[in-house]
């Protein structure tokens, strides 16, 4: 089966894609070629001059298809080879329809060997092509089917007007956005180092740029560029590339990809919108084995489909892939999938979620949205499903597929909020404060006897649902509305009083007489429980009341005095220290009768208050304690 393709594209740019010695010894394409088509001084459709078109020669053969996945990756239009002698073979199928699963629009038929069949023949051939296109997409069609011999050069001139007018149709691509390369060839070039070859699918690069080469994880320097063969400063979207690297690991080659922006991040599992071909003979099952290419890496995964069903040809639907390897992708991104073994292409799927969570299935209603829609309508679902987590600004190109101007647009338009560098839908503050005064309430009906929660108890509640930056600006939103109001180091809700039990309240008495009787030495809270009938979840919650309420002020650990008692030896201090001489601490056992256990305690109490200073000769009134 030879199609005549490598002839074609040497007919078209005098260049030999057949690199290797055994695919010339064979007239067998192995793996992919490059090629670039001169233009006569065209202009693209921004203006700009164009030195020609780059072709890529993949293989035809089934037994390299990988490799024609390979270079298929990052093409905008298809060259179609078909020789009239034969018409479309098996193969010739597979092609056309890997090219719609990645999104290619448009292209041209190049119907080769017109000089071996008769016009009758040749008609028949070319008849057979249109019906395969139509069959393929309806948008097909017309696409213009161009007779040529490259033995007599029948037709090439009327070919290359042909492929210069249907790539004169193609988007560009955005070089004012993430760069990514994935590599498809990779050497080493004496007094150069490590040389990769790619597609760069989006943005740019530029000598000297640092970007990361995955999934090695390694940030290497580019030394120098080439586009086809010619030195560049800068290579952008759509073009061939060839870059020298600096650091580059031993294990860089085909499957790796280069990127420069630090959103990039690799996944483990993929959520995808995904389609069977209808003439496939194979369907998915859950936890099924298959073959999924993205860009020029091949991964195994294991199939997560919908309510464990399986998915029969010519079905749409979201599933899930748990990767056997990691994997470099973005929102949006086309991939095939090929059964496992035998080896088939049975369909292809559009990334719609990186790492999406393991009960999955009330988002896939969503992926469709992403894979297809609108940049305001990708952004607004994309957030909506990153929920009161929210996603990084920085991540949300990869997240969304979408530029950085048009997530920027979009989330004007939407009138997104934006906390810490995090996006989330419009209503999340609102949501949050929501949250933030149930949880509230749970936390003091949890610890009814006291008058305020610990605001880290709120902020761990609050943890499980939400984003920590947003369930801080949600609470500080609370308290400016007094919704919530600050107590001490706790919170409260406005209207929150504590409720405590009859018998309750007897404890709390007995408990505030034992530490109020004893003085400036009352009894340590070990002895006090000891002594006390009552749980000792209930005696710490009343204790936590008292100090709540002002009546008790903790010294040290495991003493509490009663407020009163505690303010009048402050008072006393001051007094004693206001002739500015040092009191050593024997003066103030002497002065308040107090046993070291206890003095030591309260002395160090006044000095963390700031009303006393310890110096070498005692303790002085502090400065803030003698205006």
């Amino acid at each position: 089966m030879d199609h005549g393709k490598t002839s074609l594209v040497r007919a078209l740019t005098a260049t030999e894609t057949d690199r290797w010695k055994e695919e010339r010894e064979r007239g067998l394409t192995i793996d992919i070629g490059f090629a670039l088509m001169s233009l006569a001084g065209p202009e693209d459709q921004e203006g700009d001059s164009v030195d020609g078109i780059g072709i890529v020669d993949v293989p035809g053969h089934a037994d390299f298809i990988k490799n024609m996945l390979a270079g298929a990756t990052g093409i905008d239009a298809l060259l179609l080879v078909v020789a009239a002698d034969e018409g479309p073979m098996p193969q010739t199928w597979e092609h056309v329809a890997i090219a719609r699963l990645l999104g290619v629009t448009t292209g041209v038929v190049a119907l080769t060997k017109v000089d071996r069949v008769d016009a009758e023949w040749a008609g028949l051939a070319k008849e057979t092509v249109h019906d395969l296109l139509a069959e393929t997409h309806s948008a097909w069609a017309d696409w213009p089917v161009v007779p040529v011999s490259v033995q007599t050069g029948e037709g090439i001139d009327q070919l290359r007007t042909a492929i210069a007018q249907v790539t004169a149709k193609v988007k560009r691509r955005r070089e004012a956005d993430l760069f990514r390369m994935p590599v498809d060839r990779a050497f080493t070039v004496r007094g150069t180092g490590t040389v990769v070859t790619g597609t760069v699918w989006s943005g740019s690069l530029a000598v000297g740029d640092q970007p990361v080469c995955w999934p090695e994880g390694a940030r290497v320097r580019v030394r120098n560029l080439e586009s086809h063969g010619r030195s560049a400063g800068r290579v952008g979207a759509g073009r061939r590339c060839a870059a020298a690297l600096v650091g580059a690991p031993a294990t860089t080659g085909r499957g790796s990809v280069l990127v420069s922006d630090p959103g990039w991040k690799p996944c483990t599992r993929l959520g995808v919108w995904a389609e069977l071909l209808p003439g496939s003979r194979r369907s998915i099952k859950h936890g099924q084995r298959v073959r999924f290419y993205l860009g020029t890496r091949e991964v195994m995964a294991r199939a997560r489909t919908p309510k464990r069903e399986a998915m029969t040809p010519g079905s749409r639907f979201g599933m899930v892939l748990d990767l056997e390897s990691d994997l470099l992708a973005r929102v949006g991104d086309r991939a095939v999938i090929r059964f496992y073994s035998p080896l088939e292409t049975i369909g292809g799927a559009r990334v719609a979620e990186t790492d999406p969570p393991h009960r999955w299935e009330d988002r896939a209603a969503a992926w469709n949205v992403l894979a297809e829609g609108e940049p305001a309508a990708v952004l607004e679902t994309a957030v909506g499903l990153a929920g009161l987590r929210g996603m990084a600004t920085g991540a949300a190109p990869v997240n969304t597929g979408l530029s950085r101007q048009d997530v920027e647009r979009a989330t004007e338009e939407l009138a997104l909020t934006e906390v810490a560098g995090r996006l989330f839908r419009g209503t999340a503050l609102e949501e949050v404060q929501e949250l933030a005064l149930r949880a509230t309430l749970d936390l003091h009906r949890q610890r009814r006897r006291l008058r305020r929660v610990p605001r880290e108890a709120l902020r761990a509640a609050l943890a499980e649902r939400c984003d920590e930056a947003l369930a801080e600006e949600a609470i500080r939103a609370l308290v400016d509305s007094e919704g919530l109001k600050e107590h001490g180091p706790g919170i409260r809700l406005a209207d929150w009083e504590p409720c405590l039990q009859e018998t309750e309240q007897t404890v709390l008495s007995d408990l505030f007489s034992a530490i109020a009787g004893g003085g400036l030495q009352p009894p340590w809270t070990a002895e006090i429980l000891s002594g006390l009938d009552a749980p000792r979840e209930l005696a710490d919650d009343l204790l936590a009341h008292l100090r709540e309420e002002g009546r008790i002020r903790t010294v040290a650990l495991g003493l509490d005095l009663a407020t009163e008692t505690l303010l009048a030896f402050e008072q006393r201090t001051i007094e004693m220290l206001s002739d500015g001489r040092a009191a050593p601490p024997a003066l103030f056992k002497q002065e308040f009768g107090l046993s070291r256990k206890y003095l030591i305690p309260l002395l160090e109490h006044l000095d963390r208050r700031g009303v006393t200073t310890r110096t070498d000769a005692g303790r002085t009134l502090a400065a803030r304690a003698g205006q």
